[in-house]
């Protein structure tokens, strides 16, 4: 009797652990997650803005910053740090030619493209997870 009580309470501990582990990888992936939709929409932000991306176009990289919340246990929300993340800009322009069926009408239209991505330095990999690699194109 003892001993089938011994073997229940190894397979329960076995099955806690195994609970406990995936609840950490997890919690550790809803992180990458949301310091990535974090980037992502500051990136969006910057590129929105006409006149200050043709500014960022010139320049060809920077950094932004990211404001990153901690919750205590008792669920009191405050700012754990500011992470700044570098990253470069990749602006081209792009020139499709469209052409009407049976019309005789050939156009060309310039569209800009531009890519923004962070930068694979230390800090983007401890933030985001993996190659520490965030990219945006409107």
């Amino acid at each position: 009797m003892l001993l089938e009580a011994l073997v229940g309470l190894v397979l329960s501990a076995a099955l806690g652990l195994g609970m406990a582990y995936s609840a950490a990888r997890a919690l550790s992936t809803q992180r990458y997650h949301s310091t990535q939709a974090m980037a992502v929409l500051t990136m969006r932000g910057m590129l929105a803005v006409p006149a200050d991306l043709a500014a960022w176009c010139a320049s060809g990289s920077g950094s932004f910053a990211l404001r990153l919340n901690n919750v205590n246990s008792a669920g009191a929300t405050g700012v754990a740090s500011t992470q700044t993340v570098p990253y470069a800009l990749a602006c081209s322009t792009v020139t499709p030619t469209i052409s009407g069926a049976g019309q005789g009408v050939a156009t060309s239209l310039q569209v800009p493209a531009t890519l923004a991505t962070t930068d694979t330095g230390s800090t983007a990999s401890a933030l985001f997870g993996g190659s520490g690699v965030v990219s945006f194109s409107p």
